[in-house]
């Protein structure tokens, strides 16, 4: 289990030592560790029995990392990193790690590996703790065209993932024909900060039997907006995403509605939309108030009905900064699961709360 660790110190080193004599190349190593000491409330539902656990645990947001950057000159430059796996334990998990190298063309640019942000996925169910953000997660390799700017507005390009998308139904054998391909344009006015993200992703999909073979093609995309206030201490954020297919576009979807075959074997749409509102007071150096709110929705019609699931929550946080490098984040949260409906059935969820302290360290 810590091989992929080792391995990955080791390979740090390496190319610490072996990296050309310059003076221009500059390697830095860098890290984090997250410890969670939090208890979490769970109003379960029916006869299943209440619980509140106490964690004390490596964060389970894949936060802890090791990692090194390289600038070899003002145009080259590389990171690997390696961040824990939920719960913190180690694994010999590459989706744990990022490689990346970049070069800079001028006009855009070109960075090449695999990497964790920026990610354009719409957050899973459990959507406030991501504190008004995308979710970040390790992403399939990729290839990017970044910093495109024209005018006032700077484009990013992104194509990524080739194969294992999910299978769904009779369709357990799938191929990628073209890549997952997203964008993002950005542009300031003022104290006023507007992205627009997009995505697309299709591939075919076939039954495994050859001598009756079925196809059919799955697609997957979204669209939304992000809209960013600063002034001063204060700074206010608003999102709004909306996904069609989310189980296709990005391989995780919600176990209550999610995409089905009909009758004739073809896929019967679920349409995922969220948002968020999140406002941040920095009253010093030392001390910020953070809080978000957020709601999410899945609904796909079929057979005569709606079925339909939702969650809302609210998360308050308080990041105390002890020292540079040192920072404890008070937390409060709140997610309301509500009752989702599948064929007319309606079935209650329960609610989550948590509360605690953060304790992160940077180095």
């Amino acid at each position: 289990m810590k091989k992929f660790f080792i391995v990955l110190v080791a390979t740090a080193l390496v190319v610490a030592f072996t990296l050309p004599a310059s003076a221009q190349t500059e390697f830095t190593l860098y890290g984090s560790v997250h410890m969670d000491t939090m208890v979490t409330d769970t109003d379960n539902t029916g006869t299943t029995r209440d619980t509140s656990p106490l964690t004390w645990d490596l964060s389970t947001g894949n936060w802890s990392s090791f990692g090194a950057r390289i600038k070899v000159d003002e145009k080259l430059s590389g990171t690997i990193e390696w961040r824990s796996p939920p719960g913190g334990y180690l694994a010999d998990d590459l989706n744990q790690s990022a490689w990346t190298g970049a070069y800079d063309m001028g006009f855009a640019t070109l960075r090449l590996g695999r990497w964790w942000t920026p990610s354009f996925n719409p957050p899973p169910v459990w959507m406030v703790p991501t504190v008004g953000n995308f979710i970040i997660t390790a992403q399939e390799p990729r290839i990017a065209l970044e910093n495109i700017k024209l005018g006032p507005v700077k484009f990013q390009i992104t194509g990524m993932r080739g194969s294992g998308e999910p299978g769904i139904g009779i369709y357990n054998v799938t191929e990628t024909t073209m890549p997952r391909m997203e964008a993002r344009a950005d542009a300031t006015f003022g104290p006023v900060n507007i992205a627009v993200i997009g995505g697309y992703y299709s591939y075919d999909a076939y039954t495994s039997n050859q001598t009756t073979a079925l196809k059919t093609d799955f697609d997957g995309d979204f669209y939304g907006a992000i809209a960013t206030f600063t002034m001063g201490p204060f700074q206010v954020r608003g999102s709004w995403v909306r996904v069609n297919n989310p189980t296709v576009y990005t391989g995780r979807g919600n176990a209550n509605v999610f995409e089905r075959l009909d009758a004739s074997n073809n896929l019967i749409d679920v349409d995922q939309t969220l948002w968020q509102a999140y406002a941040t007071y920095t009253l010093n150096p030392m001390i910020s108030f953070n809080l978000v709110y957020g709601q999410n929705k899945y609904e796909q019609d079929r057979n005569g009905f709606t079925d339909k699931d939702e969650q809302s929550g609210w998360m308050f946080t308080v990041p105390i900064n002890i020292t540079q490098n040192f920072t404890v984040r008070l937390e409060v949260s709140k997610v309301d699961n509500k009752d989702f409906v599948v064929q007319g059935v309606t079935t209650e969820e329960g609610d989550v709360t948590s509360y605690g302290a953060r304790w992160i360290f940077f180095f």
